[in-house]
């Protein structure tokens, strides 16, 4: 926890450092749509299994802006989840699982984007181009079980989650001081140490495995300028 916050203290001093001027911050929230696929195909029998778990995340944050670059750091919360599991044998589709995922899972995130604004009379567009990292600090189970108390270092470290974030913003003065700021974003999360195992180890087995996660995310930040 402590390692985090010295990491994001030093990149909001960075930012304020190297921009110095147009430099505002706010506090945000955000819901959208996790989705993780899984599949894997056996292309001689025609077989191929899929995996889905979808989730719901809550965010909230708090970040600096400084023209060109967005610096974050909040909490995520993902909840109300469902897997599905599915096999197609020949073009014939069983769904083998449909079930609600009983669990919690909760991040602290750490996010630096790049912002490109564009000034069209009083609202401005920004694309926005970034990483995001989300250190795991919560995964409850089923009954309220802490799942985390049983794990080893090394399993803790893989619930840690890191994406390449993309989106568009438009921001609208409300004040002279105070704006707000609705973002779309899309992320994709990169394969973590034991799904990069597990994807090759699928390979070598003769399977076409075919794994990925994005999470689409609707934002609104209410910002003033410092």
């Amino acid at each position: 926890m402590v390692k985090h916050a010295l990491v994001a203290s030093l990149l909001f001093a960075i930012a304020a450092n190297v921009f110095g001027s147009d430099v505002s911050a706010g506090i945000g929230v955000a819901g959208g749509c996790f989705i993780d696929e899984m599949s894997n195909s056996m292309p001689s029998l025609s077989v191929t299994t899929e995996t889905r778990y979808t989730y719901l995340p809550g965010n909230a944050t708090f970040y600096l802006d400084v023209k060109y670059l967005q610096v974050a750091i909040g909490y995520s919360l993902l909840t109300l989840g469902h897997q599905t599991l599915t096999q197609t044998i020949s073009g014939s589709t069983t769904t083998l699982l449909d079930q609600d995922i009983i669990g919690t899972l909760g991040y602290l995130v750490f996010g630096l984007v790049g912002e490109f604004p564009i000034a069209l009379g009083p609202v401005t567009l920004f694309p926005m181009l970034g990483i995001e990292i989300d250190a795991n600090i919560m995964d409850i189970g089923q009954n309220g079980i802490d799942l985390r108390a049983s794990m080893t270092d090394a399993e803790k470290a893989d619930e840690n989650r890191f994406w390449m974030r993309a989106g568009i913003g438009a921001e609208y003065s409300i004040s002279s001081n105070a704006y707000i700021r609705p973002e779309l974003i899309v992320g994709y999360r990169f394969p973590s140490s034991s799904e990069t195992a597990a994807y090759l180890n699928a390979q070598k087995a003769g399977f076409a495995p075919l794994w990925f996660t994005i999470e689409p995310d609707l934002s609104l930040l209410i910002g003033w300028n410092l």
